[in-house]
């Protein structure tokens, strides 16, 4: 490289994709601002938990050192937040692990509001846990709702115990709970036994609280064969299971995510034709728990500046990797559809370090243990133009892509 301060390029990202509140250390979907999308939430802190009746933000302890600190649970759920946005003993550990017996879940669910029957439901349910059974290995039964089940499914329909702790939660985060997608509430957990209980709640899509009447697009949850709801469920699962979300925000636990792929201006511009359709839905199968913790074959990335649009196709083969750059005029793209792309670059790249890294941890016996772990990975190569293309990735995230041309480096993506 040369010596002399690179010049840098970076193209900011128009897919920064769905702010989702992390209640009880766990995540609800949240209204956009379209207007001013971001990477993460720092105005609402992912952190921030559901308190039970004894447990109060200062019962953290602040750390002195890299050790993370130690939470004060004074109720078996554990539940307590550190004010900053991180979250500390029991509250991120997951809900169930693969030694829990027979763990059980259940669907409560007003159809009429929420668009669908319970048996499509439960299926799009069955489908989603199946899908974390691979990463998490932890299989669930499906059973009536009762005092003992693990995991409600409340889809369109709270009751008022249930609604209560929405509220509670609304007071902790200074948001309005009941204007959200879908939230995952752990309500107990037992700490020796490292298991929880709770529900995800996903909002109707008709009535006077649906999504339709919030700026999402109408008939979320039955369009696309109940893709939007797939998504949103396999997004709260992750939660239950102990991920939080990603700050690269356009992946299955990025904070973004689903409101993005729920709002209907996303609709408008991905879904007005055939090939935009196909491309939105091929999209919303790359958001699988499988590509959280390895590389996909095949996932799209696109980002725009103000008159200029990247797209960033990756096609991972073992030890190898083939990215495409295309670009396109943004005002093009709404009537050419994928005719207004072009390829601008090609570069076949070769691993040079690979590993596994930690996206989640349980905190056991006074220690933090590692839980899932991703794929982690440095690709590098000559691109067909001459110039160097490093790629830096951990599966479920944004890769980091760097071009280097002499002395000026350009930041393709995050």
């Amino acid at each position: 490289m040369n010596a002399t301060t690179p010049k840098m390029t970076q193209i900011p990202g128009v897919l920064s994709l769905s702010v989702v509140l992390a209640l009880a250390g766990h995540g609800c979907a949240q209204k956009p601002d379209l207007e001013a999308p971001r990477h993460g939430n720092s105005d609402t802190m992912n952190g921030d938990s559901i308190l039970d009746d004894a447990t109060k933000p200062g019962d953290v302890s602040r750390p002195t050192d890299s050790t993370p600190p130690m939470a004060k649970p004074r109720k078996p759920n554990g539940t307590v937040t550190s004010g900053g946005g991180h979250l500390y003993g029991y509250l991120a550990n997951p809900w169930l692990l693969p030694e829990h017996d027979d763990p059980t879940w259940c669907v409560e669910i007003d159809e009429a509001s929420f668009g669908i029957m319970k048996d499509a439901a439960e299926a799009i349910i069955d489908h989603a846990l199946s899908a974390w059974q691979l990463v998490t290995h932890v299989t669930m039964r499906r059973t009536g709702c009762d005092a003992g089940t693990d995991l409600r499914f409340l889809l369109g329909t709270l009751s008022s115990k249930d609604s209560a702790q929405l509220t509670e939660g609304k007071a902790v985060v200074h948001e309005d709970a009941f204007d959200s997608a879908a939230v995952a509430i752990r309500t107990s957990y037992d700490e020796e036994n490292l298991r929880g209980r709770g529900f995800i709640h996903v909002a109707p899509a008709k009535g006077p609280n649906g999504l339709e009447s919030k700026g999402y697009v109408p008939d979320a949850w039955s369009i696309h064969d109940g893709a939007l709801l797939l998504v949103t469920i396999q997004h709260e699962l992750g939660h239950v299971f102990g991920l939080q979300h990603t700050q690269e925000s356009d992946g299955l636990m990025g904070a973004r995510t689903i409101e993005f792929m729920l709002n209907k201006k996303t609709h408008e511009r991905y879904t007005t034709d055939p090939a935009g359709r196909t491309a939105f839905l091929a999209r919303l199968h790359q958001l699988a728990p499988i590509n959280l913790v390895a590389f996909p074959d095949q996932v799209e990335f696109e980002k725009c500046t103000d008159d200029i649009c990247q797209s960033i196709k990756i096609i991972s083969m073992n030890n190898k990797m083939i990215v495409d750059h295309w670009i396109a005029k943004r005002d093009e793209i709404p009537t050419k559809g994928r005719k207004a792309w072009r390829l601008f670059n090609s570069a076949y790249l070769d691993a040079h370090q690979l590993g596994q890294k930690t996206i989640s941890n349980i905190y056991a016996n006074g220690r933090y243990i590692p839980g899932i772990t991703a794929s982690q990975g440095t690709f590098g190569g000559v691109s067909d133009r001459g110039t160097l293309t490093v790629v830096n990735w951990t599966a479920g995230m944004t890769p980091n892509i760097v071009e280097f041309h002499g002395g000026t480096y350009t930041v393709l993506l995050p």
